[in-house]
Protein backbone atom coordinates (compact mmCIF):
# COMPACT_ATOMS: atom_id res chain seq x y z
CA UNK A 1 0.00 0.00 0.00
CA UNK A 2 1.30 3.68 -0.85
CA UNK A 3 0.34 6.59 1.36
CA UNK A 4 1.00 10.05 0.17
CA UNK A 5 0.94 12.96 2.34
CA UNK A 6 0.98 16.72 1.27
CA UNK A 7 1.90 18.19 4.74
CA UNK A 8 2.18 18.21 8.10
CA UNK A 9 1.01 20.31 11.19
CA UNK A 10 3.81 22.94 11.84
CA UNK A 11 6.91 21.99 14.03
CA UNK A 12 5.89 21.97 18.07
CA UNK A 13 2.16 21.05 17.26
CA UNK A 14 1.91 17.63 18.84
CA UNK A 15 -0.04 16.95 16.26
CA UNK A 16 3.40 16.84 14.20
CA UNK A 17 4.92 14.24 16.45
CA UNK A 18 1.89 11.71 16.76
CA UNK A 19 2.46 11.70 12.82
CA UNK A 20 5.92 11.26 12.39
CA UNK A 21 5.80 8.68 14.56
CA UNK A 22 3.09 7.27 13.01
CA UNK A 23 5.31 7.21 9.93
CA UNK A 24 8.33 5.87 11.02
CA UNK A 25 6.66 2.87 12.69
CA UNK A 26 4.37 2.35 9.43
CA UNK A 27 4.68 -0.64 7.29
CA UNK A 28 3.85 1.32 4.59
CA UNK A 29 5.41 3.17 1.61
CA UNK A 30 4.73 6.62 2.87
CA UNK A 31 5.41 9.09 0.17
CA UNK A 32 5.92 12.82 1.54
CA UNK A 33 5.34 14.80 3.06
CA UNK A 34 5.28 18.20 0.71
CA UNK A 35 4.65 15.78 -2.19
CA UNK A 36 2.01 15.96 -5.37
CA UNK A 37 1.43 12.25 -5.18
CA UNK A 38 2.32 9.81 -7.89
CA UNK A 39 1.59 8.81 -10.95
CA UNK A 40 1.85 5.22 -12.80
CA UNK A 41 0.63 4.95 -16.57
CA UNK A 42 1.10 0.99 -16.82
CA UNK A 43 -1.88 0.97 -13.91
CA UNK A 44 -3.44 3.73 -15.30
CA UNK A 45 -3.19 5.57 -12.03
CA UNK A 46 -2.86 8.86 -11.90
CA UNK A 47 -3.08 9.62 -7.52
CA UNK A 48 -1.65 13.31 -8.14
CA UNK A 49 -2.78 16.98 -8.55
CA UNK A 50 -0.93 17.66 -11.43
CA UNK A 51 -2.84 18.63 -14.26
CA UNK A 52 -2.70 15.45 -16.65
CA UNK A 53 -6.01 14.92 -17.45
CA UNK A 54 -7.00 14.19 -21.26
CA UNK A 55 -3.18 13.52 -21.55
CA UNK A 56 -3.10 9.98 -23.04
CA UNK A 57 0.23 7.76 -22.07
CA UNK A 58 2.10 5.70 -24.20
CA UNK A 59 0.10 2.16 -25.56
CA UNK A 60 2.70 0.35 -24.18
CA UNK A 61 3.21 2.00 -20.51
CA UNK A 62 6.31 3.90 -21.35
CA UNK A 63 9.95 3.34 -20.54
CA UNK A 64 10.64 6.43 -18.38
CA UNK A 65 10.59 6.78 -14.77
CA UNK A 66 10.97 9.54 -12.75
CA UNK A 67 11.57 10.64 -9.46
CA UNK A 68 12.03 14.19 -8.42
CA UNK A 69 11.91 16.10 -4.50
CA UNK A 70 9.84 19.23 -6.12
CA UNK A 71 6.24 18.46 -7.28
CA UNK A 72 6.38 21.28 -9.28
CA UNK A 73 9.59 20.50 -11.52
CA UNK A 74 8.43 16.66 -11.91
CA UNK A 75 4.88 18.36 -12.49
CA UNK A 76 7.06 20.19 -15.42
CA UNK A 77 8.74 16.86 -16.85
CA UNK A 78 5.51 15.24 -16.77
CA UNK A 79 3.41 17.59 -18.45
CA UNK A 80 6.17 17.68 -21.28
CA UNK A 81 6.57 13.88 -21.29
CA UNK A 82 2.33 13.79 -22.18
CA UNK A 83 2.71 16.87 -24.37
CA UNK A 84 5.31 15.28 -26.95
CA UNK A 85 4.10 12.04 -26.27
CA UNK A 86 6.93 10.30 -24.69
CA UNK A 87 6.56 7.21 -23.18
CA UNK A 88 6.05 8.24 -18.85
CA UNK A 89 6.12 4.84 -16.94
CA UNK A 90 6.54 6.17 -13.40
CA UNK A 91 6.67 9.66 -11.40
CA UNK A 92 7.44 9.62 -7.71
CA UNK A 93 8.13 13.29 -6.38
CA UNK A 94 9.40 11.90 -2.67
CA UNK A 95 9.35 15.42 -1.39
CA UNK A 96 10.38 15.96 2.49
CA UNK A 97 11.11 11.84 2.38
CA UNK A 98 9.72 11.33 5.91
CA UNK A 99 9.82 7.87 5.06
CA UNK A 100 9.93 6.63 0.99
CA UNK A 101 13.65 8.24 0.34
CA UNK A 102 15.37 8.82 -3.35
CA UNK A 103 17.41 5.80 -2.93
CA UNK A 104 14.71 3.66 -2.42
CA UNK A 105 12.57 4.44 -5.53
CA UNK A 106 16.04 4.32 -7.61
CA UNK A 107 16.60 1.00 -6.46
CA UNK A 108 12.77 0.33 -7.50
CA UNK A 109 13.43 1.42 -10.83
CA UNK A 110 16.68 -0.25 -11.23
CA UNK A 111 15.09 -3.28 -11.21
CA UNK A 112 12.09 -2.82 -13.27
CA UNK A 113 12.50 -4.69 -16.51
CA UNK A 114 10.44 -1.89 -18.20
CA UNK A 115 12.19 1.09 -17.27
CA UNK A 116 14.59 1.75 -19.57
CA UNK A 117 15.60 5.88 -18.84
CA UNK A 118 15.54 7.33 -14.94
CA UNK A 119 15.43 10.85 -14.52
CA UNK A 120 16.30 12.63 -11.54
CA UNK A 121 15.53 16.19 -9.67
CA UNK A 122 18.09 16.38 -6.37
CA UNK A 123 17.26 19.37 -3.77
CA UNK A 124 19.73 16.51 -0.93
CA UNK A 125 20.49 13.42 -0.61
CA UNK A 126 20.45 11.63 3.35
CA UNK A 127 21.79 8.35 2.31
CA UNK A 128 24.57 8.56 -0.02
CA UNK A 129 25.72 4.85 0.10
CA UNK A 130 22.30 3.84 -0.81
CA UNK A 131 22.08 5.99 -3.55
CA UNK A 132 25.47 5.41 -4.78
CA UNK A 133 24.43 1.37 -4.54
CA UNK A 134 21.15 2.15 -6.01
CA UNK A 135 22.62 3.60 -9.25
CA UNK A 136 25.46 0.62 -10.03
CA UNK A 137 22.34 -1.08 -9.60
CA UNK A 138 20.51 0.38 -12.31
CA UNK A 139 23.72 0.90 -14.66
CA UNK A 140 24.14 -3.06 -14.24
CA UNK A 141 20.45 -3.45 -15.28
CA UNK A 142 21.36 -1.08 -18.47
CA UNK A 143 19.07 1.74 -17.36
CA UNK A 144 20.21 5.33 -18.65
CA UNK A 145 20.19 8.07 -15.70
CA UNK A 146 20.76 12.09 -15.83
CA UNK A 147 19.86 14.40 -13.08
CA UNK A 148 19.55 17.87 -12.05
CA UNK A 149 21.02 19.32 -8.81
CA UNK A 150 20.24 21.65 -6.56
CA UNK A 151 23.22 23.39 -4.74
CA UNK A 152 25.47 25.13 -6.90
CA UNK A 153 25.05 28.49 -4.90
CA UNK A 154 24.12 29.35 -1.47
CA UNK A 155 21.17 30.21 -2.30
CA UNK A 156 20.10 26.80 -4.03
CA UNK A 157 21.68 25.40 -1.16
CA UNK A 158 19.30 27.68 1.17
CA UNK A 159 16.70 27.25 -0.63
CA UNK A 160 16.66 23.43 -1.14
CA UNK A 161 17.00 23.24 3.12
CA UNK A 162 14.07 25.14 3.70
CA UNK A 163 12.43 23.19 0.84
CA UNK A 164 12.92 19.02 1.55
CA UNK A 165 14.80 19.75 5.04
CA UNK A 166 17.60 17.85 3.19
CA UNK A 167 21.63 18.75 2.94
CA UNK A 168 22.94 19.52 -0.12
CA UNK A 169 26.44 19.39 0.67
CA UNK A 170 29.39 20.73 -1.67
CA UNK A 171 27.67 20.24 -5.08
CA UNK A 172 31.43 20.03 -7.04
CA UNK A 173 31.91 16.53 -4.96
CA UNK A 174 27.99 15.54 -5.51
CA UNK A 175 28.83 16.04 -9.26
CA UNK A 176 31.74 14.02 -9.38
CA UNK A 177 30.37 11.46 -7.20
CA UNK A 178 26.90 11.12 -9.31
CA UNK A 179 29.23 11.19 -12.58
CA UNK A 180 31.53 8.45 -11.37
CA UNK A 181 28.33 5.94 -10.64
CA UNK A 182 26.94 5.92 -14.15
CA UNK A 183 24.41 9.73 -14.25
CA UNK A 184 24.01 12.33 -16.95
CA UNK A 185 24.47 15.42 -14.85
CA UNK A 186 22.71 18.35 -16.89
CA UNK A 187 22.78 22.35 -15.95
CA UNK A 188 19.38 23.06 -16.46
CA UNK A 189 16.17 21.15 -16.00
CA UNK A 190 14.51 21.81 -19.73
CA UNK A 191 18.07 19.91 -20.50
CA UNK A 192 17.35 17.59 -18.53
CA UNK A 193 14.33 16.83 -20.44
CA UNK A 194 15.65 16.86 -23.49
CA UNK A 195 18.64 14.05 -22.80
CA UNK A 196 15.52 11.81 -21.03
CA UNK A 197 14.09 12.43 -24.84
CA UNK A 198 17.00 11.39 -26.35
CA UNK A 199 17.66 8.82 -24.23
CA UNK A 200 14.35 6.93 -24.21
CA UNK A 201 14.35 7.69 -28.50
CA UNK A 202 17.94 6.48 -29.36
CA UNK A 203 19.79 5.24 -26.47
CA UNK A 204 18.00 3.27 -24.00
CA UNK A 205 19.70 -0.45 -23.29
CA UNK A 206 22.86 0.72 -24.67
CA UNK A 207 24.05 1.90 -20.88
CA UNK A 208 25.29 -1.17 -19.34
CA UNK A 209 28.72 -2.29 -18.01
CA UNK A 210 28.58 -4.66 -20.55
CA UNK A 211 27.75 -2.77 -23.50
CA UNK A 212 28.37 1.01 -23.01
CA UNK A 213 28.19 3.69 -25.57
CA UNK A 214 30.80 2.80 -28.53
CA UNK A 215 31.07 5.65 -30.99
CA UNK A 216 28.24 8.80 -31.52
CA UNK A 217 28.17 10.79 -34.30
CA UNK A 218 27.19 14.69 -35.02
CA UNK A 219 24.59 15.19 -37.71
CA UNK A 220 23.41 18.72 -38.26
CA UNK A 221 22.40 21.56 -40.93
CA UNK A 222 25.07 23.51 -39.76
CA UNK A 223 28.51 23.37 -39.59
CA UNK A 224 28.72 25.59 -36.51
CA UNK A 225 26.42 23.32 -34.75
CA UNK A 226 28.43 20.42 -35.55
CA UNK A 227 31.83 22.14 -34.45
CA UNK A 228 30.01 23.68 -30.91
CA UNK A 229 28.88 19.62 -30.54
CA UNK A 230 32.36 18.34 -30.91
CA UNK A 231 33.52 21.44 -28.50
CA UNK A 232 31.35 19.89 -25.71
CA UNK A 233 32.32 16.39 -26.68
CA UNK A 234 35.96 16.94 -26.34
CA UNK A 235 35.37 19.29 -22.95
CA UNK A 236 34.35 16.31 -21.32
CA UNK A 237 36.85 14.18 -22.55
CA UNK A 238 35.31 12.38 -25.65
CA UNK A 239 35.96 12.83 -29.32
CA UNK A 240 33.72 12.20 -32.28
CA UNK A 241 35.62 9.81 -34.47
CA UNK A 242 35.89 10.72 -37.95
CA UNK A 243 33.67 9.90 -40.45
CA UNK A 244 35.15 7.63 -43.70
Amino acid sequence: MVVTITSLPESGNPARAAMEDAIASSRHAVVGPNTAGYLTTPARLRATSVRTAGMRPAEHGGTIALTTQSGSIGSYLVGRCFEEHLGLRYWIPTGNEARVRLHHVVEAFAADEAVEVIGLFIEGIRDGDRLLAALDSARAHGKFVAAYCIGQTDAGKSAASSHTAAVSGTHAVLMHMLTQHGVLVTDTVSELFDVLKVAATAYAGLWSESRPPTSVTAISTSGGSCSITAEEFARRGRTLPPLP
